[in-house]
């Protein structure tokens, strides 16, 4: 678990808390941090608040982002062992499509 603590400066006075940490951490999607924050990881000045607080100048914001998950299911397997017995149809880089034991 990863705890982030920032604090709210003029310019940001009046954003709801979602959009003022989207701003603040780009590389996470706004409905991922109105998910933690829905989830109750999301602290004002040490109180649990809703999406929809808009900030003052020197509220404390805390955050909790949760540690990345090994998805449920299947053993992961080596890119190269899958590459190697497959058939690469479409490749992009968003995305690949594998046909897997052609």
């Amino acid at each position: 678990m990863n705890e982030i603590v920032m604090e709210i400066t003029p310019e940001m006075e009046g954003e709801r808390i979602d959009k003022c940490i989207s701003n603040y951490l780009e590389s996470l999607s706004r409905s991922y941090i109105q998910k933690i924050i829905k989830d109750g990881k999301a602290y004002v000045n040490d109180a649990v608040v809703k999406a929809n607080y808009k900030v003052k100048v020197d509220d404390k914001v805390q955050f909790e982002i949760p540690d990345c998950e090994e998805p449920a299911g299947a053993p992961p397997v080596a890119a190269a062992s899958l590459l190697s017995a497959s058939s690469v149809l479409y490749l992009a880089d968003s995305y690949v499509c594998v046909v897997y034991g052609c």
